[in-house]
């Protein structure tokens, strides 16, 4: 499913105000009847959440149940009666082996359909999700498939069609066709979290904080949004990998 956040930065030189709203779209996926699996980034600092299933035209509103910007996870709650039967997935048992096929499934830059990329996993590495060796290092899977603008928090499905893993960046160096998934496990782990909580504060707590970045972004107009981005552009540059 696609998802749809619109964001407002808060200005900590002036924490009376806050930056331009902007648009962000990412993906997401069914893991109950109405929850939804998809990025922090997508959501952070978000104003109003809304999620498109798959042949709907219709966008549920949602609320931020909670979420880590360390495993760069948020659950969303439909607020929206959502549909009558949506198509709730399945997590993988066990991490993917290598060269093992995965298919990546979301809403890229450029169009409104469902996209499907296919590649093999080439590596299982442990890094910061963040890019910059900062935070937690947690398992990671790199696959030969970018994870393009508005795919993040997409599924990457096995050859079974259970979860492995939650896109979340690409590489940001000159090699192409580069990605990166959050896998089964740590979503798994990450969930259950909320489940013994019930307290979205006390889950951030628990779960800490790091943030990554790979969704689709249309900034407004105004001056502070573009002063917001230069002086973010050369931290940006310096990342290992970074989204779009």
């Amino acid at each position: 499913m696609c998802v749809f956040s619109t964001t407002a930065a808060p200005d900590y030189g002036q924490p009376w105000a806050l930056y331009a709203e902007e648009d962000v779209t990412g993906s997401g996926f069914w893991v109950s009847p109405t929850q939804v699996v998809t990025n922090e980034h997508v959501i952070k600092h978000a104003r109003d959440v809304r999620v498109r299933p798959h042949g709907s035209a219709r966008k549920l509103k949602c609320r931020v149940a909670f979420a880590s910007a360390e495993r760069d996870l948020a659950l969303l709650e439909v607020i929206d009666d959502a549909i009558a039967k949506p198509p709730v997935l399945n997590f993988a048992r066990s991490l993917p082996e290598l060269y093992s096929a995965v298919a990546v499934v979301g809403y890229p830059l450029g169009g409104d359909n469902i996209c499907v990329t296919r590649g093999v996993v080439s590596r299982l590495d442990a890094m910061a999700y963040g890019g910059e060796g900062r935070g937690e290092r947690l398992l990671v899977v790199q696959i030969d498939a970018g994870v393009n603008s508005g795919t993040s928090g997409g599924p990457a499905l096995d050859e079974r069609g259970a979860v492995a893993g939650v896109a979340f960046s690409s590489y940001a160096g000159s090699a192409d066709n580069i990605g990166y998934l959050v896998p089964a496990s740590v979503v798994e782990a990450f969930l259950p979290v909320w489940k013994s909580t019930g307290d979205s504060a006390r889950t951030r707590r628990k779960i800490g904080f790091h943030t990554g970045s790979c969704a689709r972004r249309n900034f407004t107009s105004g001056a502070r949004a573009s002063a917001r981005w230069a002086s973010h552009g050369r931290r940006r540059r310096t990342r290992l990998y970074e989204g779009h």
